[in-house]
């Protein structure tokens, strides 16, 4: 199982569908918002290298993020 972790987005505004362990989910990236998000992933570990994401300390609550998501306006990522 994945590990889900929280991160605070501070890139441009964007979206993402993030495929993971046979799921996809559908991510609308907005600046200052904090993501609940596998923390395993290729593209999550982009944006981290990127400074896009920061980790915030304490443990993940559930699997769905705290920011919203939406099925429009995304950009593929497997």
């Amino acid at each position: 199982m994945s590990k889900q972790a929280r991160f605070t987005y501070s890139g441009p505004i964007s979206g993402a569908t993030l495929r993971h362990q046979g799921e996809r989910r559908e991510v609308m990236f907005h600046p200052g918002r904090t993501y609940e998000l596998p923390a395993d992933h290729p593209y999550v570990q982009r944006l981290v290298a990127r400074g896009f994401l920061t980790k915030v300390s304490g443990p993940a609550k559930t699997r769905a993020s705290t920011a919203s998501t939406t099925q429009t306006g995304s950009k593929e990522e497997s």
